[in-house]
């Protein structure tokens, strides 16, 4: 049941009132009502609503509903509103959504088509709050997550540079914790649309009407793609996009950027389209649960975040920066790990990447350790000796190039390849994905490789070593 959701009712008959407010109580949504335009008003400046249903027509009192709309969404134009009336024309409901209504309702209404619009619209209101919050977030935040002096990482920024020059759609790769949506931020902030909107919506919230409405917007309303005309529209987890949406977003990007809305007047929308995904979306494309074109039209710039363990040089930087952040100190303290511990540290597989590290460094704070002349392996916290998590640098081939002068160079790459997979599988604790991600394979790809060099699997080198053991 929803929770914690405030919707302002306005309309001149209590019954009305008591009603519908009834029917979103039983939602579990939390309802005030008014009967007049400046009581109303006062109420909605008093509340911070999520939602606003106005009566067009407001009896005994000094304006109707529509200048009560126009009035609050000056106040906030973020609040979405939703207008009723009994009486209403056609006229009446586009003079409503021309003026900044959300969508439009007649009397007497439906309970399930009123409980769907207010769905939407709390929905929408949340979208926007988001939204929101991402384009305030500081810009030191932003700014660590995308420090870094290793040459890897300044190879990527200088791809987010590039990729920000250009009008083309950008697809941004990178496990949990990389700064995929910072990324995002990045190119837009470094394009010729930074002064314009940069909206993100997350595709993994919505159910396949919801998003699609959204997204393209519909009775006359505006959607994201139409809202972030001039600028930046990121679809976040771009792969979790429903097939019917997909197919409609296919569409106006083949067309030029064309929505279609319920008028037979078409409007174009100059936006630019950044996706995000955190999983091999080519095996989504094989399991049919993306389209391949919308994919090959949106990887014209494909970009990959490294992963921390593969700037490993970048951790002291960042554990500072972090720490400066938490505490507005500035001291190095990264120059109090031990060498020890530090190379602890490098080696670990940080597989929550650069948000783990954050996290370890409020932990620093919270248990005092900042204050230690010297933090050493012992003051770490265990998940850090853990196995699975240690990123192996300490096998490596004997004499490969003596051995190799005796072989054609058809055995000599299939020895090399080998070799190669095998300690790059060791490395990463059997991680498939981690050492794809590093090698530079699709993870399909990769698995097909392993089994034409007959390279065991993570099961079937565990079920070998517990036979050495046990021999």
């Amino acid at each position: 049941m929803i929770q914690n959701n405030k919707i302002l009712i306005v309309d001149d008959e209590e019954d009305i009132c008591k009603l519908v407010q009834g029917i979103l109580e039983d939602e579990g949504y939390n309802v005030d009502y008014a009967m007049t335009f400046d009581s109303s008003f006062k109420k909605f400046l008093e509340g911070d609503y999520d939602l606003c249903i106005l009566d067009v027509w407001l009896h005994d009192s000094s304006e109707d509903g529509i200048h009560l709309l126009e009035k609050c969404l000056e106040h906030s134009p973020s609040t979405p509103m939703i207008m009723m009336s009994g009486h209403s024309t056609v006229e009446t409901a586009v003079q409503a959504i021309k003026k900044g209504a959300y969508d439009f309702i007649e009397k007497p209404f439906k309970t399930d088509r009123l409980l769907v619009m207010v769905q939407r619209a709390v929905e929408f209101h949340r979208l926007k709050n988001e939204n929101k919050t991402l384009k305030g977030r500081s810009d030191s935040t932003r700014d660590i997550i995308l420090l870094g002096n290793t040459s890897l990482f300044k190879g990527f920024k200088s791809e987010l540079l590039k990729a920000a020059q250009s009008p083309c759609p950008v697809l941004i790769y990178g496990e949990s914790g990389t700064g995929k949506k910072t990324a995002a931020k990045y190119i837009h902030q470094n394009s010729r649309r930074k002064d314009e909107e940069c909206l993100f919506v997350h595709c993994s919230h919505l159910v396949p009407d919801e998003l699609e409405r959204q997204l393209f917007g519909s009775n006359g309303s505006a959607g994201l793609l139409e809202q972030a005309n001039g600028g930046t529209l990121v679809l976040d987890k771009i792969y979790e996009m429903p097939m019917i949406t997909q197919r409609k977003l296919l569409s106006f990007i083949e067309s030029g950027g064309v929505i279609s809305g319920s008028k037979p007047e078409q409007k174009k929308s100059d936006v630019r389209l950044v996706g995000t995904y955190d999983v091999d979306i080519l095996d989504a494309i094989e399991e049919g649960a993306f389209l391949k074109d919308l994919f090959y039209l949106l990887n014209v710039v494909p970009i990959k975040i490294p992963i921390l363990s593969e700037r490993s040089g970048d951790i002291p930087l960042l554990i500072n920066a972090f720490y400066e952040e938490l505490s507005g100190d500035s001291r190095d303290i990264s120059k109090r790990f031990t060498e020890d511990a530090l190379n602890v540290l490098a080696r670990y597989a940080w597989p929550g990447n650069t948000k783990q590290l954050k996290n370890f460094v409020e932990w620093l704070k919270i248990v005092g350790l900042e204050k230690s002349k010297a933090i050493d392996v012992g003051d770490l916290p265990p998940y850090f000796s853990e196995d699975e998590n240690v990123v192996r640098m300490d096998r490596a081939p004997n004499d490969f190039l003596e051995e190799c002068m005796v072989f054609s160079l058809k055995e000599a790459r299939e020895k090399f390849e080998k070799i190669y997979l095998q300690e790059q599988l060791a490395r990463f604790g059997y991680n498939i994905s981690k050492a794809s991600t590093f090698i530079g394979m699709e993870r399909s790809a990769l698995h097909r490789k392993l089994r034409s060099l007959d390279i065991p699997s993570a099961g079937e080198e565990s079920q070998a070593k517990k036979l050495r053991e046990g021999s």
